[in-house]
């Protein structure tokens, strides 16, 4: 398709009324190279917001799996053209190869939503479109992998079935090489980095989890953080964890985003969490006070006196 070609589809599309009978056409089409249709639209905006309508209602599988494949990756795909690629220049070997081009959705979406949605397609086509979309989401602590990775492992569609499974034994793989830390009312500091840690406080009744992100340009390596299954805001800089000796105070290295590194201090209690004035590397939390030893040659002190801006975060829905 040429230039003049692309621009005679955008100015078609944008008459009135053009872009409705196209999404029905696509919808209640039952032959017909509707996807490609659906492609070549999908390069303006149009039917953006039609796009749930036609991943649910679509009467070809094929047209109901473009558009969640679209969804879940938050961005339209065409082919733009083609070109030649050699695959070996010495016996003038080579192919034609499709050229993509493409653009970031003009809505949000919830993944999900979509995700449940495309799960529950009639069509193995479909559902494969999903369990190829949480294969991308297996390593995001804050995304509901295992449980999909369930049910799609139990899926009639023997491809849908396998990469259920492979997800499932990558998490597998994963937990077992986690290294378990247990606290205890002797031993209230211990460290973490460059991997992925889970912690238990003195009491048992809480867990941390760490999970390796990446490295700074200087410094250690910072972590998501999930308590007690939930995810939590911001990430771990890997570095020294204090807890109180009751099980409910945790301070650590933290931060909003990389690389502006802040004290946090958690109430697990009343799931609740507040940032020391200054960054402390070191800390005992001696409530209510918090006390910084890394300031030589004297220590300084934070008492907490309830005046502080404390901030909340949820119970696991898990």
């Amino acid at each position: 398709m040429d230039e003049l070609a692309k621009k005679t589809i955008t100015d078609l599309i944008a008459v009135e009324g053009v872009a409705d009978e196209l999404r029905n056409r696509i919808i209640s089409s039952p032959t017909g190279p509707m996807v490609k249709i659906l492609s070549q639209i999908l390069r303006t905006p149009a039917l953006d917001g039609d796009l749930e309508e036609i991943a649910q209602r679509a009467v070809q599988p094929a047209v109901r799996a473009k558009a969640y494949r679209t969804l879940l990756a938050g961005e339209a795909t065409w082919v733009a053209g083609t070109r030649w690629e050699w695959v070996d220049i010495r016996y003038c070997e080579g192919r034609m190869e499709h050229v993509h081009e493409s653009r970031s959705l003009s809505i949000a979406r919830s993944l999900m939503t979509d995700m449940n949605t495309a799960a529950r397609d009639r069509s193995a086509t479909v559902r494969n479109v999903a369990s190829e979309a949480l294969v991308r989401k297996m390593n995001d602590p804050a995304f509901p992998v295992r449980a999909l990775a369930l049910r799609f492992s139990k899926d009639a569609s023997a491809s849908v079935a396998r990469r259920g499974q492979f997800i499932l034994e990558e998490l597998e793989k994963r937990r077992l090489a986690v290294t378990r830390i247990s606290f205890d009312k002797v031993n209230l500091e211990s460290s973490f980095s460059m991997g992925d840690f889970v912690l238990s406080t003195p009491d048992g009744r809480h867990e941390f989890e760490f999970l390796y992100v990446g490295e700074p340009p200087h410094g250690d390596s910072y972590h998501s953080i999930r308590i007690d299954g939930a995810p939590f805001p911001g990430l771990a800089w890997g570095s020294p964890i204090y807890i109180s000796s009751d099980s409910r105070y945790v301070a650590f290295s933290w931060m909003a985003k990389p690389i502006e590194r802040e004290t946090i201090v958690i109430d697990l209690t009343d799931r609740r969490y507040l940032l020391l004035p200054r960054y402390c590397l070191n800390v005992k939390i001696l409530w209510p006070n918090i006390v910084d030893v890394s300031i030589p040659p004297y220590p300084v002190v934070y008492r907490i006196d309830e005046q502080e801006k404390w901030i909340s975060f949820p119970e696991s829905d898990a």
